[in-house]
């Protein structure tokens, strides 16, 4: 059957059909056009009708719909800081088109974002409503539930020895790990304006050096006894 008229004509699927060329309709040609809009990504819908057929000869008729655009976006459950920093990288803007592959990206990028600052078990809700001012417009809400940090409780280390132990947990002190060694940061902010706060700060700074002591396998300095005396009036 032979091509009248494609209306409208795209300058890449073109290519795949020629007016007053013999196609089988429908057949194998039909499709490949169908499938190289898709390929565009530009599309929400595409569909080949025939507008009329006369004799050997047909009038075919191109039907698309663009793919919706962007009206507004509206986070929730991030600070102004964070918001920012993922409008940058998620790739959504305002007045640009949005499908599904898009936002699929959008919540890894989102995860993997709060995942590096330790919220390990950030939930992210993304939904598309119609917007009812503008046609073939969507609202965009991004729902994040950042829930707790997940924190370091204990590392353990084995196949190596204490001192090499020690090294590697010294590495990896950004883990934050719980432990009497942390008392160290202690020692330079404790206030110096009552002997009691001094007394307390110089336990905490001992309980820390016990424990790098024992991580380390070092016999702790025997500390002469002293002796304290009281005297009543």
């Amino acid at each position: 059957m032979a091509l009248a008229a494609l209306i409208p004509i795209c300058c890449r699927v073109s290519q795949a059909l020629e007016i007053g060329a013999t196609y089988e309709v429908p057949g194998a040609d039909m499709s490949e056009v169908v499938r190289r809009y898709w390929e565009q990504k530009l599309f929400s819908d595409v569909s080949l009708t025939a507008d009329s057929i006369v004799g050997n000869t047909i009038y075919l008729h191109v039907h698309l719909k663009a793919q919706p655009r962007i009206s507004s976006i509206v986070y929730t459950g991030v600070k102004k800081s964070e918001r920012e920093a993922l409008e940058k990288s998620i790739g959504l803007r305002v007045g640009g088109q949005i499908t599904q592959d898009m936002i699929n990206r959008a919540k890894i990028i989102i995860k993997r974002y709060f995942d590096e600052k330790g919220f390990k078990n950030a939930a992210v809700d993304i939904r598309m409503k119609d917007d009812v001012t503008k046609e073939n417009n969507m609202l965009i809400d991004i729902n994040i539930d950042k829930s707790n940090k997940v924190k370091v409780e204990h590392i353990y280390i084995t196949g190596v020895s204490n001192k090499e132990a020690a090294k590697l947990k010294r590495a990896m002190k950004k883990t934050r790990e719980k432990s009497l060694i942390n008392f160290f940061s202690l020692k330079n902010s404790c206030p110096r304006s009552t002997k009691k706060t001094r007394h307390t700060c110089s336990i905490a700074s001992m309980l820390g050096a016990i424990a790098m002591q024992s991580l380390l396998q070092i016999p702790l300095p025997q500390r002469s006894p002293t002796t304290s005396t009281s005297t009543s009036i």
